[in-house]
């Protein structure tokens, strides 16, 4: 409860942080120009500057205001959450295993029935047919290879 009452703050910090990041980056590794004559580093370096300036205003005025849990993370379900992040690592670790026909359809229909969803066979068709209608499109549309099953 300590994490979500402090985020905003950490938050705001993470976008300061990036910006920072962001501006460093542009600065060492692209050549900026001048503004009659931009090279390749000019618009980075100005967004990422802006952006570090109005996220120093956001952590000054967010590190000045009391802790508090924003109202969304009030209603998570914390369960369901931990679920939705299990399910999408054994997506991850099944896609090498399974390929991307299989694996996608098994963790969308564990992700489906995660949501409440009582009955079965509605979910298992929602879950193939969308699997098997993405990997149509990539592997002939498009003609993307997708990852297949290390088994076949």
């Amino acid at each position: 409860m300590i994490i979500l009452k402090k985020m905003y703050k950490i938050t705001a910090v993470f976008v300061f942080l990036f910006g920072l990041m962001a501006l460093y980056l542009s600065l060492h590794d692209l050549t900026f120009g001048s503004l009659g004559k931009p090279k390749s580093g000019f618009v980075p370096t100005v967004f990422s500057g802006l952006l570090v300036g109005f996220a120093a205003v956001n952590l000054v005025l967010e590190l000045r205001k009391p802790d508090k849990i924003p109202p969304k993370m009030e209603q998570v379900d914390w369960k369901k959450w931990g679920l939705y992040i299990a399910v999408s690592v054994a997506y991850i670790v099944m896609l090498r295993w399974a390929g991307f026909l299989v694996s996608t359809a098994v963790c969308l229909f564990a992700m489906i029935k995660t949501t409440g969803m009582k009955a079965w066979v509605k979910p298992a068709m929602v879950s193939i047919i969308f699997s098997g209608i993405v990997w149509i499109i990539f592997t002939y549309a498009m003609n993307v290879r997708l990852p297949s099953c290390a088994w076949l």
